[in-house]
């Protein structure tokens, strides 16, 4: 018993997933299967277009790199990418289904035949939203401190890595500051648990109003804190920890009925070239900050050679 064209064909078109098939210039020659038509669908945008005609330059030339990829190494490719209303440049009834971004897997084969005298692939493509949500939930609680929100240990470690690597091979600045919540034990002994941990949790956001983008803060432990400071001498660095000294000095702390004055301690340090590992700068930070605490605290201090003598 065998199946007929016309059956073949409408198995495949009942597939939940979305099935093209591109030339190598990126034109869509038609799509299979996708019958949710209620919701967003790529594949009933390209089809009888080029890539070029209906997403950004940028998105559109990331489509062009997968196929010709898949061509050039005669192999199945695995992809995910994302796309979001910004990447569509042609606007229609199924663009607008499109409000938010969208992510996908996309497997990818080449065919042996030709079409139209080009080769070309076959684009599979299934909707990972719901598993790319949970992944990144558990990838943010992997990396999270759960008490006030900062990245935890080993996100701080892993981005302090990945950094060095970066300054030993292009040479860019790299600053870490470590803090420390002066007295922090006289407020849980006088005010209790609960008041301490409402401190960790508004200096953590004071910290961060002092903080752009790329700069990483994460909680080392109990009142210690880390700042990772990318592209940053260590004269800036100093400066963005007096800053954050002054925020949480001024700061009002008011917590289950209690007003706490708090202030912080602060070590500086940076990347240097005769560094062997992640340690040597941590470890410098650490003495600036020692520092800090014994001669006063409530202030920011720059690594000198003489506090590891």
């Amino acid at each position: 018993m065998h199946l007929s064209t016309p059956q073949l064909l409408e198995i495949v078109a009942a597939f939940p997933d979305s099935t093209l098939v591109f030339t190598e210039d990126g034109y869509c020659i038609a799509h299979l299967g996708d019958q949710e038509a209620h919701e967003f669908s790529s594949s009933r945008l390209l089809t009888g277009r080029f890539v070029s005609d209906v997403f950004s330059e940028e998105k559109a030339k990331w489509f062009l790199q997968q196929i010709r990829n898949s061509i050039f190494e005669q192999r199945l490719r695995v992809s995910e990418y994302a796309i979001s209303p910004d990447d569509i440049r042609l606007p229609n009834c199924e663009s607008a289904k499109l409000e938010r971004e969208h992510w996908f897997e996309a497997r990818i084969l080449p065919l042996n035949s030709f079409i139209d005298g080009q080769r070309a692939v076959v684009w599979a493509a299934r909707n990972i939203n719901e598993r790319y949500k949970l992944e990144q939930q558990l990838r943010r609680l992997s990396e999270t401190d759960e008490l006030t929100g900062a990245f935890n240990r080993r996100r701080f470690f892993e981005s302090l890595a990945n950094h060095y690597q970066t300054f030993h091979r292009h040479f860019l600045d790299c600053s870490l500051i470590m803090l420390d919540i002066d007295n922090f034990k006289r407020i849980n002994d006088q005010y209790g648990h609960p008041c301490g941990d409402r401190v960790l949790k508004q200096v953590y956001q004071q910290i961060c109003t002092q903080l752009r983008e790329v700069d990483i803060c994460a909680r080392m432990g109990g009142e210690e804190f880390a700042i990772l400071l990318p592209n940053t001498k260590t004269s800036e660095a100093l400066r963005s920890a007096e800053r954050i000294r002054i925020a949480i000095e001024e700061y009002t702390f008011t917590t289950l009925n209690h007003q706490v004055d708090v202030t912080v301690s602060l070590g500086v340090s940076s990347i240097e070239v005769t560094d062997s590992n992640c340690d040597s700068v941590l470890q410098r930070a650490d003495d600036a900050l020692y520092h800090a605490k014994k001669t006063g605290r409530n202030q920011a201090v720059q690594f000198l050679e003489e506090f590891s003598i």
